[in-house]
């Protein structure tokens, strides 16, 4: 019978389970990974000095504009093709380059449906070790795929403002949002996952062999007792004469 700080590490790596899988899912699918504010300037023919603003927030599937005629009518990114309705150079630049870090977030989340049905189905069958094990390896191994997705996200947009010409009427200024906190949350708690499920393996595991060893002592008890008991009969039996019956 598992003991109480079993139980709730049992309980623990459960709901980190559900925290990680729930972070990740919203994560991927919102549209609020980056806010951008692009600023550029146009000169007219009449000498006068256009200002044109383009805010919007996006997310690895959607482009939403949050000023304008279009707002909050989003474009699908495509990941194929070019978008043609989008005409800032700098928005443009950085949609196109974050295509290469969007696999490995719905990577990240295969591993973790499949880490957490492992992790499920070792709290059905406590017996089964190995697959609170194997729950750990595709935890890790998910949070390292997510680790993979951010950095390469966070390198994508360096490097679209990077290649971008600099120029006194442009600006881009933007922030990361509440999507890409949750993604990030959910990569630290995975790892957490990951270390939780190894440590309940090694202590099941050496409960098990606890157990046994317990189990061995008491049989080599048992044994040793009832060796004595028959070397002592043996010498009673021998010791004692022989009673003559008379006829």
């Amino acid at each position: 019978m598992p003991s109480c700080s079993e139980r709730m590490l049992v309980i623990s790596t459960t709901a980190g389970y559900v925290a990680c899988l729930c972070l990740l899912s919203t994560g991927v699918a919102t549209s609020h990974w980056l806010y951008s504010v692009e600023r550029s300037e146009y000169s007219t023919f009449n000498g006068t000095t256009m200002v044109v603003e383009v805010t919007m927030h996006s997310g690895l599937w959607r482009l939403c504009p949050l000023s304008g005629e279009n707002v909050g009518d989003c474009r699908i990114i495509e990941y194929f093709t070019p978008n043609p309705e989008i005409t800032s150079d700098t928005t443009t630049a950085v949609a196109r380059l974050i295509r290469s870090s969007a696999a490995f977030p719905c990577v990240s989340l295969l591993l973790m449906i499949v880490g957490t049905a492992l992790g499920v189905a070792s709290q059905k069958r406590p017996e089964q070790k190995h697959l609170v094990f194997v729950a750990g390896i595709v935890f890790v191994t998910s949070g390292l795929s997510l680790f993979v997705g951010i950095i390469i996200y966070i390198s994508s947009i360096n490097d679209a403002l990077s290649d971008q010409p600099t120029s006194n009427g442009h600006r881009y200024t933007y922030y990361y949002g509440y999507s890409f906190v949750l993604v990030t949350a959910s990569f630290g708690l995975s790892e957490v996952c990951g270390v939780m499920c190894m440590y309940l393996y090694i202590r099941r595991y050496m409960n098990q062999e606890e157990n046994e060893s317990r189990r061995k002592s008491r049989l080599r008890r048992y044994n040793v007792g009832n060796i004595e008991e028959n070397e002592v009969a043996n010498r009673l039996v021998y010791r004692c004469p022989e009673v003559m019956i008379p006829a």
